[in-house]
């Protein structure tokens, strides 16, 4: 079917698994740069592409009412949380490093042991964010998509309550 302007409509389903797939697509882009560990804006792209990603599950969820969708929502969520866990020791570290710089230098050595103790946390949550990785792969999120998009069919438009007759019809009924 087609829309005034001579393109094709496309259902609901359809625009689901399209956007999806292109929040997927941009999430897992990010995932090389995250797995080196050197780069902390990377780890903020990853999860904000993760984050828009659970936007659209949420919008979405209705049109994959499939066990399978339930596995994929899960796998963006683990990720999410450990690249968020990352984030905001990146950031923390950040803060504390401009609040160290701020100090006389006599107070800054309190400032750089915690500074010091957050770099070793985010090191062990970089293990981690690389064990989410590695079970993103695992899982294979885009055929998993694929799957469960395979199994989408068209939905009928759900149907109108039957409405209260009007005076006037009620009245020839009579």
């Amino acid at each position: 079917m087609a829309d005034p302007d001579g393109a094709e409509a496309i259902s609901l389903a359809q625009c689901a698994e399209t956007v999806l797939k292109q929040r997927l697509e941009v999430m897992l882009s990010h995932a090389a740069r995250v797995r080196l560990g050197a780069d902390i804006e990377a780890v903020h792209d990853m999860r904000v592409a993760s984050r828009r990603l659970r936007a659209a599950v949420s919008v979405f969820g209705e049109q994959f009412p499939s066990s399978a969708f339930v596995k994929f929502a899960t796998e963006v969520r683990l990720v999410t949380r450990a690249l968020g866990t990352a984030r905001d020791l990146d950031v923390m570290i950040g803060s504390l490093e401009a609040l160290a710089n701020a100090q006389p230098t006599k107070r800054q050595a309190g400032i750089m042991a915690l500074v010091a103790a957050k770099r070793t946390e985010r090191r062990r949550q970089q293990k981690a964010v690389g064990a989410a990785l590695v079970r993103l792969e695992k899982r294979d999120l885009p055929a998993l998509l694929a799957v469960i998009s395979a199994g989408l069919a068209p939905r009928p438009p759900a149907e109108a309550e039957p409405s209260e007759p009007a005076p006037a019809e009620e009245a020839a009924h009579a």
